[in-house]
C-alpha cells in the first residue's frame, strides 16, 4: 500500500536505524507505503525499506543539508521520528567524563532538536503537519515561540496552534 495525499508518496526521515527500533520502525513505515529516508550516523546498506543516508544528528550543518538532500530527493517531508540514541549504562555515574555526558545530551537532546528545526518548514507544508507520524521526541522545548526551555521528560512533539509552532507534550 503507498500512503499518499493526492500529492504523492508521503516521506517520512527516521534518526537511528542501524538496527533495533529504528530498523522496526523504518520497516513498517515502509510497509505502510512511505518513503523512508533513514539516517544513522554509520552507513547503513540501502534496503528495499529504506532509502539510507549518513548524518550526525548532533550536528547542524550535517542536519540542515541532509534534510535538504531528502527534499532534493523526494520533494517533501511529511513524518520525522527522532529514534537516534546511544548506550548508556557502560560505565557508573562515577567513572562517566564530562566528554561522555556531553556526547549523550548532544545526541539525545541537541539532535532531536536539529532535526525537528530542518524538518519543520517542510513538515508544516504537509497534510498531517508531521504530527502523526512523530514516534518521540525526548528532552526537548516546552512553551511558546519565545525563550524555550529545556525539559527532562521524554515527549512527542505535536502541531498545537499553526501560530504556536511545535511543543513537547
Amino acid at each position: 500500500m503507498t500512503v499518499s495525499d493526492g500529492h504523492g508518496t508521503r516521506v517520512a526521515v527516521v534518526t537511528g536505524v542501524a538496527s533495533g527500533l529504528g530498523g522496526a520502525i523504518t520497516r513498517r513505515l515502509a510497509a505502510d507505503g512511505f518513503i523512508v529516508a533513514a539516517l544513522n550516523i554509520t552507513d547503513v546498506s540501502e534496503t528495499a525499506d529504506a532509502r539510507p543516508r549518513q548524518c550526525d544528528v548532533s550536528d547542524p550543518d550535517a542536519t540542515r543539508r541532509t534534510v535538504q538532500e531528502v527534499v532534493e530527493a523526494y520533494g517533501r517531508v511529511d513524518g520525522l521520528v527522532n529514534n537516534a540514541g546511544l548506550l548508556s549504562g557502560r560505565a557508573s555515574l562515577l567513572e562517566a567524563t564530562p566528554g561522555e555526558l556531553h556526547r549523550f545530551f548532544d545526541v539525545k537532546t541537541v539532535g532531536p532538536l536539529l532535526m525537528v528545526q530542518a524538518c519543520f518548514p517542510w513538515l508544516k507544508e504537509s497534510a498531517t503537519q508531521g504530527a502523526r507520524h512523530q514516534r518521540r521526541l525526548a528532552h526537548l522545548l516546552h512553551g511558546s515561540p519565545g525563550p524555550a526551555r529545556l525539559c527532562g521528560q521524554q515527549g512527542r512533539v505535536d502541531r498545537d496552534d499553526p501560530s504556536d509552532g511545535a511543543r513537547a507534550g
